[in-house]
């Protein structure tokens, strides 16, 4: 997809640059920024809060822009080693291919604990799988596969609470069941 650089500049002067009394260059700067920023979060999410350490791993740096920003992500999280694949927009696709397919879905529908209203989760279930099953059915993603069900899981959060849970009920079928109380 090709650029076009001039609307690009126009863009970023209009509606960054100007309403922060900046100028381009420092507007580019901050955008990267955060990009930078944004990732090494993401990476921190993965390690520091599950108790590793990023300066014990490598950094693998793949995609098309991959190279460019990992050594300052490296930097940023003290990784001491970045490895760059030969061909790293290729090697991002071929992990994509690799990868296992995931069909996630959705709702949001809040409740109070006091309410145990099982009969709408159950029916907010329902929704949920028939959705799945339809995309699964107009994509052909699951043929052959058999249709066992798929693992439930309800979030928890108290009032006001700064810290959720959740709870996942595998395969369990029934909603109020061993998994969900």
């Amino acid at each position: 997809m090709p650029l076009n650089i001039s609307a690009s500049r126009q863009g970023m002067l209009a509606r960054l640059a100007e309403p922060l009394n900046s100028d381009l260059q420092t507007v580019a700067a901050g955008i990267f920024d955060v990009l930078i920023a944004k990732t090494v979060g993401a990476i921190r999410a993965i390690t520091v809060e599950r108790g590793k350490d990023p300066r014990e791993f490598s950094l693998l740096a793949f995609g098309g822009a991959g190279p460019m920003i990992a050594p300052m992500i490296a930097r940023e999280v003290g990784a001491v080693e970045v490895i760059v694949p030969n061909v790293p927009a290729a090697f991002s696709a071929w992990g994509m291919l690799m990868s296992d397919l995931v069909l996630e879905v959705a709702q949001t529908d809040v409740l109070t604990s006091s309410q145990q209203d099982w009969p709408r989760v159950e029916a907010n279930f329902a929704t949920l799988e028939s959705q799945a099953r339809g995309v699964a059915r107009r994509t052909g993603c699951c043929r052959g596969r058999p249709d066992d069900g798929s693992p439930r899981g309800v979030p928890i959060c108290g009032t006001g609470a700064r810290h959720c849970g959740s709870t996942d009920t595998g395969n369990d079928r029934r909603v109020g069941g061993s998994g969900v109380q």
